[in-house]
């Protein structure tokens, strides 16, 4: 008995000190702990490359391998720059609706990222993106609903001219006294599905550059104190930034006047007391 009571207990002993030693080794080299970061995937999108209504809505949605998405990084950028711009919204949704710029001249490329992050922080390190165009289909509209001159003496005579070709088959033409005034007045509309005007832009010809007016900037008025041949214009803006499309004489964004009589010539009598002729 002695001899067994001898044998065992060293081995219990060697038993005890490999445990002990095993755990502390655990202890000692812990294994790296690790996080995924998410994947990003939009959805329900236009096609790359394709042309689309300038307002638009997308939708995108995110897995994490290890873990679960607590929102999204998105921003909406003009042309194909970078996705290190610092534009990026926050958001827990998963989709958004965006009224794009449409007027270079009247269609405009964009690309959208989004990137997922999970409940860690971890961003996606390669967000999801989509380049495409927005398209304005209908170009705002303009109308004139006054255009007219106030003469010297107190007349009123309308300006109608919408063409230089109007100006001079009119007779006796939109032609004004030196020193009238003329008035205009105008309102716009947008044809697209939910469009709408946010401003206008109008100048007269000898003007360096057009005024940029918002939805109350209806009229212009001026004194005509110099002679010449003058032109009125004014364009509406909408929401896509897109401009009235104007081409050659447009009736509805031009006026054409002439200010100064031109000078009448008529026979008189060689001298006084002879006879006409």
């Amino acid at each position: 008995m002695s001899v067994k009571r001898t044998l065992l207990v060293p081995a219990i002993l060697l038993l005890v000190l490999c445990l002990g030693s095993a755990q502390s080794c655990r202890k000692l080299r812990p294994g790296q702990e690790r996080n995924l970061p998410p994947e990003t995937f939009l959805t329900s999108v236009p096609l790359e490359n394709s042309f689309v209504f300038y307002r638009v809505k997308l939708f995108w949605g995110g897995l994490d391998p290890d873990g679960q998405v607590a929102g999204y990084y998105y921003f909406m950028s003009d042309g194909k720059q970078g996705s290190t711009v610092n534009r990026w919204v926050w958001t827990t949704g998963s989709e958004a609706e965006f009224t794009l710029a449409a007027d270079a001249p009247n269609t405009l490329s964009h690309v959208f990222y989004c990137k997922a992050v999970d409940e860690r922080g971890l961003e996606d390190p390669t967000p999801a993106f989509l380049y495409f165009y927005s398209i304005d289909t209908n170009r705002p509209r303009v109308k004139f609903t006054r255009s007219y001159a106030v003469t010297p003496q107190g007349e009123t005579q309308p300006l109608t001219a919408a063409t230089e070709t109007m100006l001079q088959d009119e007779t006796p033409g939109d032609t004004i006294p030196t020193n009238s005034s003329v008035f205009f007045s105008w309102w716009g509309w947008d044809e697209d599905p939910g469009g709408y005007i946010t401003g206008y832009l109008y100048k007269l010809s000898t003007e360096p550059q057009r005024h940029e007016g918002g939805l109350a900037d209806t009229t212009f008025s001026g004194l005509m104190s110099e002679q010449g041949k003058y032109s009125f214009e004014v364009l509406s803006v909408d929401d896509a930034g897109a401009t009235t499309k104007t081409t050659s004489g447009h009736s509805d964004t031009l006026r054409y006047f002439v200010v100064n009589y031109d000078p009448d010539t008529w026979i008189v009598p060689p001298c006084e007391g002879c006879p006409k002729g």
